[in-house]
């Protein structure tokens, strides 16, 4: 039930509008294509860990403000909540 594109235009083409489209990474593709999101549903992670790209900080940019705050759960001593948030 999913279709795979190569190019960033082909999945805003293939999406057409009106549909909702899950970008899921890597970090060269939330850079792309997030300017032309609407909403982004984020886990927010509480903690830090060592990795080479991580997801632009949306707290940051004035273009995006938190609509939806989840409960902070812990699992595995990492605590975290599932945010979203909407661009203006």
């Amino acid at each position: 039930g999913c279709e795979i594109v190569h190019t960033p235009e082909d999945a805003l083409r293939l999406a057409g509008d009106g549909e909702d489209v899950w970008l899921i990474g890597g970090g060269s593709i939330y850079e792309q294509l997030l300017p032309q999101c609407k909403k982004a549903y984020i886990t927010k992670i509480y903690d830090k860990f060592p990795a080479d790209t991580y997801f632009p900080n949306l707290d940051e940019k004035p273009e995006w403000t938190l609509t939806e705050k989840g409960e902070v759960q812990e699992e595995n001593g990492v605590k975290f909540s599932f945010d979203i948030y909407e661009q203006k």
